[in-house]
């Protein structure tokens, strides 16, 4: 019924042209910024990640907060992660029943006798497999956002995100739209050592 209604809604918006920018499994965050964006009062900030794609946060508070940037980019980075998780998968199917249909496939067995699947070097490295079975991946931000903090790459200085506990907006932190920010380690701009 998940899979039916998935493919129905994905159809539904490829036939509009106004909706094809929309992702079948949009989150709620996304859908606000996007019709945000549309009235013309979405605030777009870009996150920059090191050795991953910049993300686009669209927040659409008037007055957006430090709190709601940090939330807005735990979604949508877990919502690209599972959507890049579930098109690896995809295309695992399909290279599967590929070689299923040309007859090609090769078994490994292992000292045991266990089948053994080929795996490629890159997925050892970024694979969610564990014990022969796959794993959701989790991510703390809660010690994530301890170890890192936010950069402003337009003004060469670092955002203090304990301002009133995350309740300082950000134009009173001199964040405005269209603002790049980046990912850097607390104890390189703030003096801060880990706890351990």
């Amino acid at each position: 019924m998940l899979t039916a209604s998935s493919h129905e809604l994905q159809q539904i918006l490829s036939e509009f042209e106004e909706l094809a920018d929309v992702p079948y499994d949009a989150t709620p965050t996304e859908l606000l910024g996007l019709i945000a964006q549309a009235e013309n009062r979405a605030t777009t900030i870009y996150v920059q990640r090191d050795g991953l794609s910049t993300l686009k946060i669209m927040l659409h508070q008037r007055s957006p907060t430090v709190a709601q940037l940090k939330k807005a980019i735990a979604t949508i980075s877990c919502a690209q992660l599972k959507r890049r998780q579930r098109e690896r998968r995809r295309v695992a199917d399909e290279d599967d029943a590929g070689r299923a249909e040309d007859g090609n496939r090769q078994q490994v067995v292992g000292s045991a006798g266990a089948k053994v699947l080929p795996r490629s070097s890159g997925e050892l490295v970024n694979s969610a497999l564990r014990n022969g079975h796959e794993h959701r991946a989790f991510v703390s931000w809660r010690f994530l956002w301890r170890c890192f903090a936010l950069f402003n790459v337009d003004t060469n200085q670092p955002i203090d995100d304990n301002v009133d506990n995350g309740r300082a907006t950000l134009t009173a932190l001199g964040i405005e739209n269209g603002a790049k920010l980046k990912f850097v380690h607390r104890v390189k701009y703030f003096g801060r050592k880990r706890q351990s």
